[in-house]
């Protein structure tokens, strides 16, 4: 969800001239919490060791 929002930022500061880098901005910030909600839910899993048999 995050990751689409970035994306109509980053799309919409084309159109969107005098605010430019302002949308670049929303955008990274959005690229920024999609990262962060990734690292929440994965990377505990990545540092689970497997279960022994």
């Amino acid at each position: 969800m995050f990751v689409f929002a970035a994306l109509i930022s980053r799309v919409s500061s084309d159109f969107l001239d005098w605010y430019y880098f302002g949308m670049l901005h929303i955008a990274a910030g959005f690229w920024m919490v999609a990262a962060l909600v990734w690292d929440v839910a994965y990377i505990p899993r990545m540092w689970r060791r497997p279960a022994s048999e």
